[in-house]
């Protein structure tokens, strides 16, 4: 996955067959996202501020997690 990523950087999206990244799941943090990220990482002019979407995910990430870890202790099986 390492190799592929560094390849696809170097390479760009132009290289890669097109049915792999049509290919890609789209759900959440899916294709259209890692697409958008890698458009706003290229363009040199957005590197002065972070894109507003990041900021939505960050607090869905910290939400879904948190809700994640107290489904995870509720369902503890007590020894």
């Amino acid at each position: 996955a390492i190799n592929g990523n560094m390849a696809g950087a170097v390479c760009g999206l132009s290289n890669i067959p097109r049915r792999w990244v049509t290919r890609l799941e789209n759900g959440y943090k899916g294709r259209d996202y890692i697409l958008r990220l890698a458009k706003h990482l290229s363009d040199r002019s957005a590197l002065d501020q972070p894109p507003k979407f990041f900021l939505c995910d960050y607090m869905d990430d910290a939400l879904r997690n948190t809700l994640f870890i107290a489904s995870m202790l509720i369902r503890k099986p007590m020894f």
